[in-house]
Order: structure tokens, then sequence, then C-alpha cells
């Protein structure tokens, strides 16, 4: 099955920028996200050198389970996202915070996750 219109493509992120976050886990955002990978991810995150032979492997196996997290309940609340400014695509959607799980709330986390990946 093919990339759905609402996931994160591995040419949109600077991934190996992203996966140092996610293995630091500075922030909360970066915490969620880390706690909602197995504990296989993880451990390909822990190792992960960017110049390794399997490093493509380790992105996209980040970036599936990202996708995975995303397609689930709302990744946000308010104490998670304290320190971030929500830009104008992200409000839009915070309407859709309480749906269930589906197109709405996945794009929901889509937007809010793309902004985090562009915060420096």
């Amino acid at each position: 099955m093919g990339r759905r219109w609402f996931q994160i493509a591995l040419q949109e992120v600077n991934i190996s920028a992203f996966i140092a976050r996610l293995r630091e886990r500075g922030d909360p955002v970066s915490e969620f996200l880390y706690g909602g990978l197995s504990k296989e991810e993880q451990l390909l995150i822990t190792n992960y050198r960017p110049s390794a032979a399997d490093a493509r492997h380790t992105e996209i196996v980040c970036l599936e389970a990202v996708n995975r997290i995303m397609a689930g309940p709302c990744v946000y609340t308010d104490a998670r996202f304290r320190d971030v400014v929500l830009g104008t695509e992200s409000q839009s959607w915070m309407p859709m915070q309480a749906a269930p799980p589906g197109i709405y709330l996945a794009n929901l986390n889509r937007c809010l996750f793309r902004m985090l990946i562009h915060l420096n």
C-alpha cells in the first residue's frame, strides 16, 4: 500500500536532525513521539548514525513509526505544546482534536508534526 496524502514522506524531513531530536528527547513532543516507538524502533534511533550502511533502513522505520503515531489519537495537549506557537494551518484544524482517529485528526497531527520538524 502506498503513502497516504496525510503521511510525511522522507524527502519532506531532514531525517538525521529529526532522529537526533527524538534521541535527545529534549522537549515534550519529542518525548511523546519517542515513547510511542516500539523498543526495537527506540533501539534503532539510539544507535542511528547517518553514515552507517543501515542508516536508510532506520530513517524509513522512524518515519513509518511517526506516520503510525499520527494516524492515532490527537498528539496535541496544552502541556506538550506549551512552548510552541501554532501556525495558521494547525490552528484551523484544532477543532478536530476531539475527533475519533481518522482523516481529519490525522491531518491535524500532520500539521502539528510538520510545524515541529521545521522549528530550530
